[in-house]
C-alpha cells in the first residue's frame, strides 16, 4: 500500500485540496466567503465520523517507508534540479514561506534512488488571513514562524527521515522519537512529526505532530495536538536529529491566543534566534488536514499591523516588498505573476518539443 492512497483516504474525510490548487483562487474570494468555508468545515467535523481504519492502514504503510529510502545516494535526476525550474516554483507559488509555499532546492548528497512523493504524508498548508474571523480571540492560536524549508519527520524501523513539501528526501539519521531509533525498531511504533527545516541554524521547529507512537493525532483538535506535542517531546532525554554530517535539535514553536494583549506581547518577545518567515493562525478545533484548509491562515510580518492592528517590531518590517500598499493588491499582483510564470514555461516546453522553431 502505497502513501498515495493514504492521502486519499485523508483527503476524503479532511475536505482538503490540492497543494496549491487553491492558493491563488482563494486569494480572490470575498472574505465572506472565507468565513463561511470555515464554518462548514467545523460544521462537518462535528457531524461527521472518521474512517476508524486510518490508524491501522498507516501502521501497514510504515512498516514500508523507511525501507523503501535505505542506500540514499547521489542521483542525477534529482541533483540537476536547475535555477530555472526553482525559479518557476517560486513564481507560481509567489513567495517563499514556511507556511507550505516554499521552493525547493536538492544538493547530490541528499537525493533517494527512487522517487518518493508517494511515500511521505501530505502537510497541512494555509490560507491568506484576508479577514480576521468573528471567533479569532476565542477560538484561535498564533505561532511565529522562522525562515526555512517546511517538511515532514517521520520516525520509522530504527530511522528518522526527513522529506520535503512535496515529499522529497532530504535526509536521515536517528532520534529519541519514537520509532526513531535502531534502539525501537518496532513497526507499530512510529511518528510524525510537521516541522520547519532552518539549515542556517541548524534547527527543526515543530509546527505539529501526525503521529506519536503509533498512535494517530490527525482527528484530535490543534489545541489537543499542541498539548500532547510538548508534552511529549519534553519527556525525552535528547530531542535532535543526528545525521551522518549534523545534529539537528528539535524546537517546539510557541503559539498563544489570538487576542490583542497575547499577540501583541509575543511579537514584541519575538525569538531572535531566528530570521522570522511569517505568522501561522490555526482555529483550535481543527483536525490535521492534508493540503490547503481555512482552518489554518497565514501572514507576513509587514501584514500584521494593517490586518490585526498590532503593531510589530521594526526588524519585521524589513521584509516589505517595495511598494506594498495593502493585502488585496499584493495578493492580485502574485496571481499576475503566476500566471506570466507559467505561460511564459509553456512557451518554452512547446518550443522545445521536437520539430518546433
Amino acid at each position: 500500500m502505497e502513501f498515495e492512497l493514504l492521502n486519499a483516504e485523508l483527503q476524503k474525510i479532511g475536505h482538503s485540496s490540492n497543494r496549491f490548487s487553491d492558493y491563488y483562487t482563494q486569494s480572490r474570494r470575498s472574505a465572506e466567503t472565507q468565513e463561511d468555508r470555515r464554518r462548514a468545515v467545523l460544521r462537518d467535523l462535528r457531524l461527521q465520523k472518521r474512517d476508524a481504519l486510518l490508524v491501522s492502514r498507516y501502521k501497514n504503510i510504515f512498516a514500508d517507508v523507511i525501507s523503501d529510502n535505505e542506500g540514499a545516494a547521489d542521483h542525477r535526476d534529482y541533483a540537476t534540479k536547475t535555477e530555472e525550474e526553482t525559479n518557476e516554483i517560486q513564481a507560481e507559488h509567489g513567495q517563499s514561506s514556511s507556511a507550505g509555499h516554499e521552493a525547493e532546492d536538492y544538493s547530490p548528497n541528499k537525493c533517494p534512488k527512487r522517487r518518493t512523493e508517494d511515500k511521505a504524508p501530505r502537510l497541512m498548508l494555509s490560507e491568506w488571513l484576508i479577514e480576521v474571523p468573528a471567533d479569532f480571540e476565542d477560538s484561535w492560536l498564533m505561532t511565529i514562524c522562522p525562515e526555512g524549508k517546511r517538511c515532514a519527520v517521520v520516525a520509522n524501523k530504527g530511522r528518522t527521515v526527513i522529506y520535503s513539501r512535496p515529499g522529497k528526501f532530504l535526509m536521515d539519521g536517528t532520534s529519541d522519537l519514537p520509532g526513531g531509533s535502531p534502539r525501537n525498531p518496532n513497526k507499530q511504533c512510529y511518528s510524525v512529526l510537521d516541522c520547519i527545516l532552518n539549515s542556517k541554524d541548524g534547527q527543526l521547529y515543530v509546527l505539529d505532530v501526525l503521529f506519536w507512537n503509533g498512535s494517530s493525532l490527525v482527528d484530535q483538535s490543534a489545541e489537543f495536538r499542541l498539548f500532547w506535542l510538548k508534552s511529549r517531546l519534553g519527556e525525552l532525554d535528547h530531542t535532535t536529529l543526528i545525521s551522518e554530517n549534523e545534529e539537528l535539535p528539535f524546537s517546539c514553536l510557541e503559539y498563544v491566543p489570538c487576542d490583542k494583549t497575547n499577540m501583541e506581547a509575543h511579537l514584541q518577545r519575538s525569538p531572535s534566534s531566528f530570521t522570522v518567515d511569517g505568522m501561522m493562525f490555526c482555529h483550535k478545533d481543527g483536525c490535521y488536514f492534508p493540503g490547503t484548509t481555512p482552518l489554518v491562515c497565514w501572514l507576513k510580518p509587514f501584514m500584521i499591523p494593517e490586518i490585526l492592528g498590532i503593531p510589530v517590531p521594526d526588524v519585521m518590517m524589513q521584509g516589505m516588498p517595495e511598494g506594498y500598499r495593502n493585502l488585496s493588491e499584493h495578493l492580485l499582483a502574485l496571481n499576475e505573476k503566476n500566471i506570466r510564470a507559467k505561460d511564459i514555461q509553456r512557451s518554452k516546453r512547446r518550443s522545445s518539443k521536437p520539430g518546433k522553431r
